[in-house]
């Protein structure tokens, strides 16, 4: 199975939300991102009140919205000059957790390492930088009770390599759960929460190719398992 798209992998194996697009905007598609578990609403990254017409990409700003899961009741939760990306809703469903980018005007480039990740209120109030440095931060998710956010972040700092890192949900206690060697990344990391226990899926691939398997680990980044191999093999 090549060429598989990391967005796809990611949710269809940790099965937060089957993608559907539920409505449109000039010419741009609304992507759904996460399911809100306590409250049935979905958040997602949209350009839907971009201009749309005579207009450079770079001006248009992603934002978060949300709606119910019929595609109605739309709110738009933020309003800025910033890009907003990969929103993933706390458990008890008050905080949302998401990529931003302060300067999109620099570059169009999604791997761009102006990347980092925020948190706000559910509202869109209290937006608070948890990560700020000169790589790439991207792709947060929870844990099962809300204390902690796993990430991604360019270790190497030219894009080179991606690793795998969890912070507190405050963005203290910074732990790097992965090592990547030039040519490796680990991406697109989820908690998964079964029997008491916490582990992380994620997906990696080396050597620049397409290929990408899929791996589970402790939160503590000990016992990497291969779960399901790019030809489709499942392991036990």
């Amino acid at each position: 199975m090549r060429n598989i798209s990391l967005v796809f992998i990611s949710l269809l194996l940790i099965n937060i939300l089957r993608p559907i697009n539920l409505t449109e905007s000039c010419e741009e598609k609304q992507q759904v991102e996460f399911r809100c578990r306590p409250c049935d609403e979905l958040i997602f990254q949209s350009l839907r009140d971009a201009p749309c017409r005579n207009c450079d990409s770079l001006k248009k700003y992603w934002e978060l919205y949300s709606m119910d899961e019929n595609g109605f009741k739309i709110r738009r939760i933020t309003n800025n000059l910033y890009w907003e990306h990969q929103p993933d809703i706390s458990p008890n469903g008050d905080k949302i957790v998401f990529a931003i980018h302060y300067n999109p005007v620099r570059s169009a480039e999604e791997t761009d390492p102006g990347w980092e990740i925020a948190i706000m209120d559910i509202d869109g109030t209290n937006l608070t930088r948890l990560t700020n440095n000169d790589k790439l931060d991207a792709c947060p998710h929870w844990n099962h009770d809300g204390t902690k956010i796993v990430y991604v972040s360019d270790t190497s700092g030219n894009l080179s390599c991606l690793d795998i890192y969890t912070m507190d949900s405050n963005g203290e206690n910074i732990t790097r759960l992965t090592n990547a060697d030039i040519g490796e990344f680990y991406a697109d990391p989820s908690f998964s929460f079964s029997n008491g226990e916490s582990k992380i899926l994620y997906i990696y691939s080396e050597g620049y190719t397409d290929n990408w398997d899929i791996y589970m680990m402790n939160e503590d980044g000990s016992n990497k398992q291969l779960v399901l191999s790019t030809n489709s093999r499942y392991l036990a």
